[in-house]
């Protein structure tokens, strides 16, 4: 079915009198993947409250089905309930309960499809009539409800099937409607079912638009082949993830000219710190979150609006000043020190710039400061060339560990046990601020690869997704995440004590887009909406990160994001000496002016089973040394993809 635009269906609408339009799926969706995932919801709800301990999901499908079976095309809602009680033995209170619960959940999760909302708008502004018809067991009060909650009008003429024992799938419910309309006017439907919105008028000599549902689109769309494994019947958190995706952002509008670019960037980033923040909360314990900066800029405030959603109070926690350079160089104190420095993550550029950005050190004017080196490869050959300005190096890291220290000790509350969070992927600050204060940091991330250095050290480290393990297309595209996380400030390069106090020191790398705060907005409003159900439907609401990371990449790789968010990413990267990467949609390729890194789209189509690359590739990612990784990835990236 070809799409029309907006404007091709408004002036072919415009040639009619009278404009009916379907109810569901058509002027109002739901956030969830399916409707009768509603009913999972409920069940969620009832079990949370301790009402029921039985399958209400299944139930009232069935119960429905009976209802309707002995009642024919007038049933309602309260119908199915009695059937709940006769045939599945619901008490009456139960019963009561249940119906108010599915009631306000229809309205919590009713959406409008905005560009049909607004259509509908213009037409009835013309001075067109409009009346709505709908196939549905809910009363025309109630179905008024949920459109008034959608932004639609109070006032509009509702024809429903439950109050005048008609359908439209039947025809019986047109045939009743055109009877009260005058013979010579001109009357077209729109709606998104094929029987009962477009057969059923045809058989009768009548004008039918068919639009398609947010789920029909879907199923045509190349997400489908990537995405549809991830439905699963009774899966409330699925349900809520894909139904956001399909009914709210990407197939809200069934026009070509689709504009839902904040709903599509919330779920495509909100999807995955969602994720992250239900982890944290699952971490919960009496230490002090230290949100590290830049990430914690966006992590912290995601936390605590997710708290709120929940009703819970946030864990301790702060903003903490810290980054790779500001802890690695307040830990170097010895030539093992200097030879770590030199290990992760590779580096190129000169030597003068790699001291500057990992020790924060300047060398003399008389040093080989311009000498080009990549490292780990030339490890012993930079060593060489540092080691008579060892001694300054270290009286330089000394300073900065007695900042951290002097820190440290005005943010700590009560003595508290202190948790680096973090998007990971090496715990290398968690490390670093380890060594420095002489203690056991803990670490919480989204990323932790296996034998990362804390570990080694002790501290407790988790993380939701090992990069070494299965396939992760968020961490194996970790420019995009760097990119949303901007900050409106440069990277931290040291902590430095000022008359007794501590300041941060920032560079000058504060270019920030516009647009990024727009996009963590989004983000922040999709991590409040999954808190609020999550205090709604408790432990039946899971997170699945796969299905967060496969929206990540699908929405990138089949370019549904807005073009103002993508033109945005862009990254300073001058702890590794990639001055600035900048991310170009037509190629969908990173650019810098060393190297080019192409968008990774390592999933699987539903169905599909790992290609001999893919499986080498897991089997190199989980099987090489640790201090062999980095280049293994380079490898991979090259050959293997």
């Amino acid at each position: 079915m070809a799409a029309m635009t907006a404007a091709e269906m408004e002036a072919k609408l415009l040639q009619y009198d009278i404009i009916t339009f379907d109810v569901f799926d058509t002027l109002i969706t739901r956030c969830v993947l399916h409707p009768v995932d509603v009913f999972a919801v409920v069940e969620a709800q009832a079990k949370q409250q301790a009402l029921l301990d039985r399958p209400f999901g299944k139930e009232r499908q069935e119960a429905e089905k009976a209802a309707y079976e002995a009642y024919g095309d007038g049933t309602n809602f309260s119908q199915i309930y009695e059937m709940l009680q006769t045939r599945f033995s619901y008490s009456k209170e139960q019963c009561d309960r249940l119906m108010t619960m599915e009631l306000a959940a229809e309205l919590e999760l009713a959406a409008p499809r905005t560009a049909m909302r607004d259509l509908l708008l213009r037409l009835r502004d013309g001075g067109k009539k409009i009346i709505l018809c709908s196939d549905m067991y809910l009363s025309s009060d109630q179905i008024r409800q949920l459109l008034v909650r959608c932004g639609y009008p109070e006032d509009l003429e509702i024809w429903v099937s439950s109050e005048y024992n008609a359908s439209k799938t039947t025809g019986e419910l047109w045939k009743k409607l055109f009877a009260a309309i005058p013979q010579n006017t001109k009357v077209i439907h729109v709606g998104d079912n094929d029987c009962g919105d477009y057969r059923s008028l045809k058989q009768l000599g009548r004008e039918a638009v068919r639009i398609q549902s947010g789920y029909g689109m879907f199923s045509e769309s190349p997400l489908y082949d990537y995405l549809s494994s991830y439905e699963e019947e009774g899966n409330p958190g699925r349900s809520l993830v894909l139904g956001w995706l399909v009914n709210k952002a990407c197939f809200n509008s069934p026009f070509r000219d689709r504009d839902s670019g904040e709903e599509i960037t919330a779920v495509w980033g909100g999807a995955s710190f969602a994720s992250f923040m239900d982890f944290l909360m699952e971490q919960r314990d009496d230490s002090q979150l230290l949100f590290t900066t830049r990430e914690g800029y966006l992590l912290k405030p995601l936390y605590e609006a997710y708290c709120e959603a929940l009703g819970v109070e946030p864990q301790p926690g702060c903003l903490f000043y810290a980054s790779r350079a500001a802890t690695v160089a307040a830990t170097v104190t010895s030539e093992k020190d200097v030879l770590d420095a030199m290990q992760r993550p590779e580096y190129h550029g000169t030597l003068g710039h790699f001291v500057k950005s990992r020790m924060n050190f300047e060398l003399p004017e008389d040093a080989p400061s311009d000498t080009p080196i990549e490292l780990p490869a030339q490890q012993r050959e930079a060593f060489r060339l540092l080691k008579p300005y060892l001694p300054q190096i270290y009286e330089t890291s000394l300073a900065q560990k007695q900042a951290y220290e002097t820190y440290v000790e005005s943010l700590r509350q009560d003595n508290r046990a202190l948790t680096v969070v973090d998007v990971g992927y090496n715990g290398t600050i968690q490390w670093a601020l380890s060594k420095v204060l002489g203690e056991k940091v803990g670490g919480l991330y989204m990323f932790l690869n296996d034998g990362a250095p804390p570990t080694r050290l002790g501290c407790p480290a988790k993380g939701i997704a090992n990069p070494r393990a299965d396939l992760h297309p968020l961490y194996d595209n970790l420019l995009f995440l760097e990119a949303v996380m901007q900050v409106p400030y440069g990277q931290l390069r040291k902590m430095t004590l000022v008359n007794g106090e501590v300041q941060p020191l920032f560079n000058e790398d504060a270019n920030f887009s516009q647009y990024i705060p727009v996009a963590q907005a989004q983000f922040t409003r999709f991590v409040q909406w999954i808190g609020h159900w999550k205090g709604q439907l408790g432990a039946a609401l899971t997170l699945d990160f796969s299905l967060a990371e496969a929206i990540w990449v699908c929405l990138l790789k089949f370019r549904y994001l807005p073009k103002e968010l993508l033109d945005s990413f862009w990254l300073a990267d001058d702890f590794c000496g990639f001055p600035v990467w900048k991310y170009d949609d037509e190629t969908q390729m990173w650019k810098s002016a060393k190297k080019e890194t192409p968008l990774d789209f390592a999933l699987m189509k539903s169905g599909e089973h790992l290609s001999p690359k893919q499986k080498l590739k897991n089997f190199v990612k989980k099987h090489i040394p640790y201090f062999a990784y980095d280049w293994a990835c380079r490898i991979w990236m090259k050959h293997i993809k």
